[in-house]
Formats: C-alpha cells, sequence, structure tokens
C-alpha cells in the first residue's frame, strides 16, 4: 500500500500508531460487534455465536499483533521508499485532540484553505472499557489472551 501512494501521486500521509497493540485488537473486535449488530451489552457478548467468532478472532493474537505491526513497518519504509512524506502520530493525540491531528496532517499538503475542523468520538460507541477483558470479548477468549500474554 505504501508504495501504491508514491505512484498514485501522494505527496504525504500519516501514520498513527498505537502504542497498546492489545488494545487496539480488542477495539477492532468490539467494532466487528457493532458491524454485525451484536448489542453492547452482556446478552449480546455472550450469545454462542459471538463468543465462536471472538476465539476465531483472537486464535492467536500474539502472532496478530506481531504480524500487524510488521505489516505497519513494512507500509510506511515502502512509502518512504516511494518518496512519500510521513507524519508519525501517536493514537491516544489523535483521539485526545483530533482536530490538532488533523490540522498537523493537512499541514504536509501546504496551505489550504481547509474546512473547519468538527471533532467527534465515534470510535467508541462500541467498547465498554469498563467491563475489563472478558466483558469486552467474552470469557473464552479473554482466557485465550491471557494464555498468550502468560
Amino acid at each position: 500500500f505504501g508504495a501504491a501512494l508514491g505512484e498514485a501521486g501522494f505527496g504525504g500521509a500519516v501514520v498513527v500508531r498505537r502504542a497498546n497493540h492489545l488494545a487496539r485488537l480488542v477495539s477492532s473486535f468490539e467494532n466487528r460487534l457493532r458491524e454485525w449488530g451484536v448489542a453492547k451489552d452482556d446478552a449480546g457478548r455472550n450469545r454462542s455465536d459471538v463468543a465462536k467468532r471472538a476465539l476465531d478472532f483472537f486464535a492467536d493474537p500474539i502472532r496478530t499483533i506481531e504480524w500487524e505491526a510488521a505489516y505497519l513497518e513494512r507500509g510506511a519504509a515502502a512509502a518512504k521508499a516511494a518518496g512519500v512524506s510521513l507524519t508519525e502520530e501517536d493514537f491516544v493525540d489523535v483521539v485526545r485532540a483530533p482536530c490538532a491531528a488533523v490540522g498537523r496532517a493537512l499541514a504536509l499538503l501546504g496551505d489550504g484553505p481547509w474546512p473547519e475542523c468538527v471533532e467527534k468520538h465515534s470510535h467508541k460507541a462500541a467498547s465498554r472499557r469498563d467491563a475489563g477483558l472478558s466483558g469486552r470479548i467474552g470469557p473464552a477468549a479473554a482466557a485465550r489472551v491471557e494464555a498468550a500474554l502468560a
């Protein structure tokens, strides 16, 4: 993808890094639940079909995390090699101040005029951050993740 950016004439791109890879993986699963129409409550999270999907999704969490990190690095390296200027943002900073992050990204493109930035935080809509790992991905998948991290 990084090389394709250069080939398509893109002069700049933003790389958003998230230091907590497990949090990214859990958040990604929660977003899938939302796409699948699963209720955000315990009953929705504890359905057998959801439990099976969770076990499939978290089949090898360490390998998935390592693969995603390597994939991002390869893409960034390919983009740089293709002459694309990259700016890197930390996920926490993007979430905390999205318009500031957008401003830094737009600075790569030069002078505007740019439309006014309006902050929205819809990425949190599917999450149950207060529910713990088991409450977010189900007990069986949580046990698998915990065993992989042990």
